[in-house]
């Protein structure tokens, strides 16, 4: 193979409860993500603190929040200060979006983030590189809030 090749060792979709109806569900913070991201982790062996960098679908800022408290990566409730304190960045617990998102990189579908993710783990992004990256997220987001997760690795 010419590549360092990259495995997708879990992957989950969900529908939140209500999908048709955002602002009658029993709670608006379930997403698909909150069922799917379990899944997921579970298939692939691991756990959100596993994960060396997530590309989380940022369609809207508070829909990239959302999801890493939906993941598991914080606590609910948590993003502001799990944000603030750095980690999401580069050389952070869980650097995300490493290639800019959605806005930087064309919104199409989110397969940047898949593309991004595949180069993390081959270690071909140069100065944006997770170091030793081994395990990364990527999420999917869709019609109030169906989601997706899948975990690669390399």
């Amino acid at each position: 193979m010419p590549h360092k090749p990259v495995f997708i060792s879990g992957a989950a979709q969900a529908k939140p409860m209500g999908s048709d109806d955002l602002v009658n569900r029993p709670n608006v913070f379930d997403i698909g993500l909150t069922k799917a991201a379990p899944r997921a982790f579970e298939m692939a062996g691991v756990q959100p603190a596993d994960m060396d960098g997530a590309m989380v679908y940022d369609c809207f800022t508070y829909v990239a929040l959302l999801e890493l408290e939906e993941a598991g990566f914080c606590p609910r409730g948590g993003v502001g200060e799990f944000v603030r304190n750095g980690n999401i960045e580069l050389g952070g617990k869980l650097p995300i979006n490493t290639h800019g998102g959605l806005l930087s990189e064309a919104h199409i579908a989110g397969m940047g983030h898949v593309i991004e993710a595949v180069h993390q783990l081959r270690g071909d992004c140069g100065d944006r590189q997770i170091a030793h990256a081994q395990h990364i997220a990527v999420t999917g987001w869709g019609d109030l809030g169906d989601g997706a997760m899948a975990i690669l690795r390399n």
